[in-house]
């Protein structure tokens, strides 16, 4: 079951973009001066997300449940980010909203980089001088934006389309904790049996199944979004996911 998933989805994500190619002569010659910034981001996210999906397979096939669920929120990040992207409910274009999806990533990259100097000043003035310029570079150019930054996800939640907030809960939210661990994850991994106290590396409340299920719910959301922009048929995408979610349960 897992090889069939993992080769439709791989199947998805290259059909879409042989798609897109058949559409578009700047993406079809990879000219990168005629490229829209659309066709860069969904020319990006296409193979991106499908190398996260062949990693949580690679790892469910061994059980590795807490590592999957880390990936699956993250390419549930990618999945809700892509959908804001392509459309969200703000009135702009989705010019505009990659553009404030951008000034916000480079926001919180220059929250890092405030600390660089001070921590490398003493050990490398040279690295210190270079980090302090990539931070004024980066300064300017969001300074010359004109659009306030992307909300944070979860104020962007009422922008998406109701299926987007079911990605939200099924993909994003559920495996928030394996991402950012915690002690509350720390304390749902140990059990008592007979008076005795266990402490166990992997969680028990998902099943491999139940993740293989979330990842391909993440994938499916990827590529609806991607190909209801650029107006492809769907019908074989929902075909696929039906028959593969049938067999999850």
């Amino acid at each position: 079951m897992q090889n069939d998933i993992e080769n439709t989805i791989d199947k998805w994500f290259e059909h879409t973009m042989i798609d897109i190619m058949s559409q578009s002569d700047a993406v079809r010659r990879k000219d990168v001066d005629a490229l829209s910034p659309v066709d860069k981001l969904c020319m990006t996210v296409l193979p991106l997300a499908n190398n996260y999906c062949k990693a949580i397979f690679s790892l469910t096939r061994n059980d590795h449940r807490l590592p999957v669920m880390a990936l699956i929120r993250t390419i549930g990040e990618l999945a809700l980010r892509v959908t804001w992207c392509l459309e969200g409910n703000t009135g702009e274009t989705p010019e505009v909203r990659i553009e404030r999806l951008r000034k916000r990533a480079y926001k919180q990259y220059l929250r890092i980089l405030y600390n660089f100097p001070d921590a490398f000043e003493r050990i490398d003035a040279d690295v210190a001088s270079g980090v302090r310029q990539v931070i004024d570079a980066m300064q300017k150019e969001i300074n010359s934006w004109p659009h306030k930054e992307a909300p944070p996800l979860y104020n962007s939640l009422a922008d998406l389309p109701s299926e987007a907030k079911v990605t939200h809960a099924l993909v994003y939210a559920v495996h928030n904790i394996a991402a950012h661990p915690d002690i509350l994850l720390m304390e749902s991994l140990t059990e008592t049996k007979e008076g005795a106290r266990y402490f166990m590396p992997d969680t028990k409340a998902f099943t491999s199944n139940d993740l293989r299920r979330n990842c391909l719910h993440a994938a499916r959301t990827i590529v609806l979004a991607i190909r209801q922009y650029y107006r492809l048929d769907v019908n074989e995408i929902e075909k696929d996911f039906i028959q593969l979610a049938k067999g999850l349960t």
